[in-house]
């Protein structure tokens, strides 16, 4: 392809299928570039809307633009992904989007451009095969329109009924022929333009040719209404098959040249649905990713920013969320008849745990609304929570553990009730830190009211810490787990430092021994620091 490369018409229309199946993806630009020349280009409604308050020079064209104007740079400095396109030894062009990125669109962007720099160079070689074969120039063209058809879909139903009257034509069949099948199943046949080839042994015997994986020619056959037939099977990713069988065909007996001509567009054809399989495979993937980072900043949104004021204790909490939506929570309640704080970690991951962890966060806040005989606070908030979410638990066999504390401004008494919550941290002014045990089971694991009550007194700079597993279960790269022990080593070499310095060192401590490790599961604590009464 050493030629002057062109935008015809037939390749606009297929960038302009691209382009606009991005901005449904919600870019805000999409366009095509040659040599650093940009050829194309599309702009979103938002965009444009976006510009207008920028000067009528800068003010994006309507809906689309083509040429070399040189606004388009400006496109250029503002993409955030690119991909490049093979065109030949002379020629490069690059595909690009402005307003998306991550692996996920960057994927889907190759894939775009791995196939349009195919389906260039297929276009290219067909015109070569025209020009040099001028007694095949019918077939050719309408090879040509086939590979026009398939790169307009990017959907597997509209682009397999858009092939079937191009193909019909092409080989001068009667009729046509299709099964499709997924999963192992028997495969659904469906004739066209009619049923009128059709029975039940005909039926029988294309669900049998359905399994082989080579396209064969039959020139006689047992049947009464076909005379002869080309079957051809497409090779595509498992759990997808397809095949077409073209019957009777108007001008003579199938010969090798139409079975060659099969073949060829049989791999073109395969080509085509794999990439539309791998292509919505991308739109799912990114799909089920933008849900989970909204629900994921849902889940945030619902976490305090900032704590309370509570006289006599320095607060502090913090939850960093792993690459999905989990289980972990924290929640204040200040205008309880004793302050209190909950933190709580759901079992399991994504969405099932995000929706409990929701549930049983609300279940806390309203159990705390409850005149609750103030010597029993904690237990009796921790039953009422766990009673409410009982039947949800066992419902769906997850689990959550829990702990609530109450504190009592005046005695500087601080109580808990601990259902099978880890790590619990109390390190007295001027003692070591300590790993306190729960008092009571996870909740959802028994429908009886079994929560425990300790309590303890938090004066000045003594230190209550409670953290989910993911400060504990951190792995590095050689295989090594952070533990309870090294835990407790640095609270105890960080506890001269307020509540929000702990946390921080916590943080940093943690990530600097995962050396950068994908974290496995979210980590949430909050510090509380016994401090005077005039310093808060």
């Amino acid at each position: 392809m050493n030629q002057t490369w062109v935008l015809n018409r037939k390749t606009k229309v297929y960038l302009e299928s691209l382009g606009e199946n991005w901005l449904k993806a919600g870019a805000d630009s999409f366009g095509f570039r040659i040599n650093g020349r940009t050829v194309y280009c599309i702009r979103s409604e938002s965009y444009r809307e976006r510009t207008l308050t920028k000067s009528p020079q800068e003010a994006a064209p309507p809906q689309q633009s083509i040429g070399l104007n040189n606004e388009f740079s400006q496109v250029a400095e503002m993409q955030s992904i690119s991909a490049r396109v093979r065109l030949g030894d002379s020629q490069n062009g690059t595909l690009f989007v402005d307003g998306l990125d991550g692996l996920a669109h960057q994927q889907r962007l190759d894939l775009d451009a791995s196939f349009f720099g195919d389906t260039q160079q297929l276009q290219s070689d067909v015109d070569t095969i025209s020009a040099e074969l001028v007694e095949k120039q019918d077939q050719l063209v309408t090879l040509y329109q086939l590979s026009q058809t398939m790169r307009r879909h990017l959907e597997i139903q509209p682009l397999f009924s858009s092939l079937i009257v191009t193909l019909q034509s092409l080989f001068h069949s009667q009729g046509l022929f299709t099964l499709v099948s997924s999963g192992g199943l028997s495969p659904i046949v469906s004739a066209y333009p009619d049923n009128s080839l059709l029975d039940g042994n005909i039926i029988r015997a294309l669900q049998e040719m359905h399994q082989e994986k080579e396209s064969t020619i039959f020139n006689e056959t047992d049947f009464e209404k076909i005379e002869n037939l080309l079957f051809l099977p497409l090779h595509v990713k498992d759990p997808f098959q397809a095949s077409f069988v073209f019957v009777n065909k108007l001008d003579g007996p199938f010969v090798t040249p139409d079975l060659k001509l099969a073949q060829l567009i049989g791999e073109q054809i395969s080509a085509q649905f794999e990439y539309v399989q791998l292509h919505q495979e991308l739109l799912n993937k990114a799909k089920l990713q933008a849900e989970a980072d909204m629900a994921r900043n849902v889940q945030m949104q619902l976490l305090p920013t900032t704590p309370p004021s509570i006289a006599g204790l320095d607060l502090f909490a913090q939850s960093k969320p792993a690459s999905q939506v989990g289980g972990d929570f924290y929640v204040f309640m200040p205008d309880a008849p004793l302050p209190q704080f909950v933190l709580g970690d759901v079992s399991g991951k994504g969405m099932p745990a995000a929706l409990l962890m929701t549930m049983l966060r609300s279940s806390f806040q309203s159990a705390a609304r409850v005149n609750h005989n103030l010597e029993q606070l904690t237990p009796d908030v921790m039953n009422d929570a766990s009673r409410s979410m009982y039947g949800d638990f066992t419902a769906v066999e997850m689990f959550a553990t829990a702990i609530v504390a109450a504190f009592d401004i005046e005695t500087r008494e601080l109580s808990y009730s601990n259902a099978g919550h880890s790590p619990v941290i109390y390190c007295p002014a001027g003692g070591e830190p300590e790993i306190l045990p729960a008092n009571g089971p996870a909740m959802g694991v028994v429908d009886m009211d079994v929560a425990g009550q300790n309590s303890l007194t938090l004066q000045p700079d003594d230190l209550f810490i409670i953290c989910t597993d993911g400060f504990v279960e951190v792995w590095n790269e050689d295989g090594e787990m952070y533990g309870y022990d090294r835990l407790l080593d640095l609270v105890s070499s960080i506890r001269h430092y307020s509540a929000m310095e702990i946390a921080i060192e916590m943080y940093m401590a943690i990530e600097e021994f995962s050396g950068g490790t994908e974290q496995d599961d979210d980590q949430t604590l909050i510090v509380t620091k016994g401090v005077d009464h005039e310093s808060k």
